[in-house]
Protein backbone atom coordinates (compact mmCIF):
# COMPACT_ATOMS: atom_id res chain seq x y z
CA UNK A 1 0.00 0.00 0.00
CA UNK A 2 2.72 2.46 0.93
CA UNK A 3 4.55 1.70 -2.32
CA UNK A 4 1.39 2.44 -4.29
CA UNK A 5 0.72 5.70 -2.45
CA UNK A 6 4.31 6.86 -2.96
CA UNK A 7 4.19 5.97 -6.66
CA UNK A 8 0.96 7.99 -6.98
CA UNK A 9 2.66 10.97 -5.33
CA UNK A 10 0.30 10.89 -2.36
CA UNK A 11 3.00 10.37 0.29
CA UNK A 12 6.71 11.27 0.27
CA UNK A 13 8.01 7.97 1.66
CA UNK A 14 7.17 4.29 1.83
CA UNK A 15 7.88 4.28 5.54
CA UNK A 16 4.77 3.74 7.65
CA UNK A 17 4.83 5.31 11.09
CA UNK A 18 2.39 5.12 13.96
CA UNK A 19 -1.25 4.49 13.14
CA UNK A 20 -4.37 5.40 15.12
CA UNK A 21 -7.57 3.65 14.08
CA UNK A 22 -10.80 5.36 14.98
CA UNK A 23 -14.38 4.28 14.40
CA UNK A 24 -17.84 5.60 15.10
CA UNK A 25 -20.90 3.39 15.02
CA UNK A 26 -20.78 0.87 12.15
CA UNK A 27 -17.21 1.87 11.34
CA UNK A 28 -16.18 -0.81 13.83
CA UNK A 29 -16.43 -3.37 11.04
CA UNK A 30 -13.77 -1.73 8.88
CA UNK A 31 -11.58 -1.18 11.92
CA UNK A 32 -11.95 -4.84 12.89
CA UNK A 33 -11.03 -5.91 9.36
CA UNK A 34 -7.92 -3.71 9.39
CA UNK A 35 -6.83 -5.26 12.68
CA UNK A 36 -7.53 -8.78 11.42
CA UNK A 37 -6.12 -8.58 7.91
CA UNK A 38 -4.35 -5.27 7.49
CA UNK A 39 -0.79 -6.46 8.13
CA UNK A 40 0.08 -3.22 9.95
CA UNK A 41 -0.29 -4.47 13.52
CA UNK A 42 3.17 -3.35 14.59
CA UNK A 43 2.34 0.21 13.52
CA UNK A 44 -1.08 0.46 15.15
CA UNK A 45 -0.73 2.14 18.53
CA UNK A 46 -4.28 3.20 19.35
CA UNK A 47 -7.80 2.03 18.59
CA UNK A 48 -10.52 4.52 19.48
CA UNK A 49 -14.10 3.28 19.41
CA UNK A 50 -16.84 5.89 19.62
CA UNK A 51 -20.05 3.99 20.36
CA UNK A 52 -18.70 1.37 17.97
CA UNK A 53 -18.52 -1.87 19.92
CA UNK A 54 -21.29 -3.69 18.06
CA UNK A 55 -19.10 -6.64 17.09
CA UNK A 56 -15.58 -7.84 16.48
CA UNK A 57 -15.04 -7.79 20.22
CA UNK A 58 -12.57 -10.69 20.18
CA UNK A 59 -10.39 -8.81 17.68
CA UNK A 60 -10.55 -5.58 19.67
CA UNK A 61 -9.69 -7.47 22.86
CA UNK A 62 -6.69 -9.09 21.16
CA UNK A 63 -5.44 -5.67 20.11
CA UNK A 64 -6.17 -3.96 23.42
CA UNK A 65 -4.37 -6.64 25.42
CA UNK A 66 -1.09 -6.15 23.53
CA UNK A 67 1.78 -4.25 25.12
CA UNK A 68 2.09 -0.63 23.94
CA UNK A 69 -1.37 -0.67 22.42
CA UNK A 70 -4.22 1.44 23.70
CA UNK A 71 -7.89 0.70 23.20
CA UNK A 72 -10.51 3.20 24.27
CA UNK A 73 -14.19 2.34 23.94
CA UNK A 74 -16.49 5.29 24.65
CA UNK A 75 -20.09 4.08 24.68
CA UNK A 76 -23.66 5.10 25.30
CA UNK A 77 -26.21 3.04 27.23
CA UNK A 78 -27.34 0.94 24.27
CA UNK A 79 -23.88 -0.70 24.03
CA UNK A 80 -23.44 -1.37 27.76
CA UNK A 81 -23.65 -5.16 27.47
CA UNK A 82 -21.20 -5.26 24.54
CA UNK A 83 -18.72 -3.19 26.53
CA UNK A 84 -19.11 -5.44 29.55
CA UNK A 85 -18.33 -8.33 27.21
CA UNK A 86 -15.30 -6.43 25.82
CA UNK A 87 -14.07 -5.73 29.36
CA UNK A 88 -14.43 -9.43 30.21
CA UNK A 89 -12.54 -10.50 27.06
CA UNK A 90 -9.72 -8.07 27.84
CA UNK A 91 -9.43 -9.33 31.41
CA UNK A 92 -9.35 -12.94 30.19
CA UNK A 93 -6.33 -11.93 28.09
CA UNK A 94 -4.58 -10.55 31.16
CA UNK A 95 -5.13 -6.87 30.40
CA UNK A 96 -5.52 -4.35 33.18
CA UNK A 97 -8.65 -2.47 32.16
CA UNK A 98 -9.73 0.92 33.42
CA UNK A 99 -13.48 1.45 33.55
CA UNK A 100 -14.57 5.08 33.84
CA UNK A 101 -17.68 7.17 33.92
CA UNK A 102 -17.46 10.26 31.76
CA UNK A 103 -17.78 12.80 34.58
CA UNK A 104 -14.49 14.67 35.07
CA UNK A 105 -12.78 12.88 32.20
CA UNK A 106 -10.54 15.82 31.34
CA UNK A 107 -9.03 15.54 34.84
CA UNK A 108 -8.12 11.90 34.19
CA UNK A 109 -5.48 12.53 31.52
CA UNK A 110 -2.91 10.42 33.39
CA UNK A 111 -5.30 7.47 33.22
CA UNK A 112 -5.94 8.06 29.53
CA UNK A 113 -2.18 8.25 28.83
CA UNK A 114 -1.64 4.76 30.22
CA UNK A 115 -1.03 2.15 27.53
CA UNK A 116 -3.94 0.00 28.65
CA UNK A 117 -7.58 -0.43 27.67
CA UNK A 118 -10.16 2.10 28.84
CA UNK A 119 -13.88 1.39 28.81
CA UNK A 120 -15.69 4.70 29.16
CA UNK A 121 -19.44 5.16 29.68
CA UNK A 122 -20.92 8.48 28.70
CA UNK A 123 -23.89 9.34 30.84
CA UNK A 124 -25.69 11.86 28.68
CA UNK A 125 -24.28 12.06 25.16
CA UNK A 126 -26.33 10.75 22.29
CA UNK A 127 -24.94 8.26 19.78
CA UNK A 128 -24.31 10.99 17.19
CA UNK A 129 -22.59 13.26 19.74
CA UNK A 130 -19.86 10.98 21.15
CA UNK A 131 -17.20 11.83 18.61
CA UNK A 132 -17.23 15.63 18.57
CA UNK A 133 -19.53 17.30 21.11
CA UNK A 134 -17.01 17.34 23.98
CA UNK A 135 -13.81 17.08 21.99
CA UNK A 136 -13.00 13.52 23.04
CA UNK A 137 -11.38 12.64 19.73
CA UNK A 138 -8.85 15.46 20.25
CA UNK A 139 -8.39 14.52 23.92
CA UNK A 140 -7.70 10.89 23.06
CA UNK A 141 -5.16 11.89 20.39
CA UNK A 142 -3.50 14.33 22.81
CA UNK A 143 -3.21 11.66 25.50
CA UNK A 144 -2.24 8.98 23.02
CA UNK A 145 -0.05 9.05 19.95
CA UNK A 146 0.54 12.82 20.09
CA UNK A 147 1.58 12.81 23.72
CA UNK A 148 3.35 9.49 24.13
CA UNK A 149 6.48 8.18 22.49
CA UNK A 150 5.60 4.62 21.56
CA UNK A 151 8.63 2.37 21.20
Amino acid sequence: MAQFLKAEGEIPTERIGKIVLSAHSGGYNVTRAILERGGLGKNITDVLLFDASYGGLEVFADCGAQKNHRLISLFTAHLASENFQLLTLLQKRGATVTSLLEAGLEEKEKTLRARRPVILHTLDLLHDEVLMKRGYFALFLKTGILGYNVQ
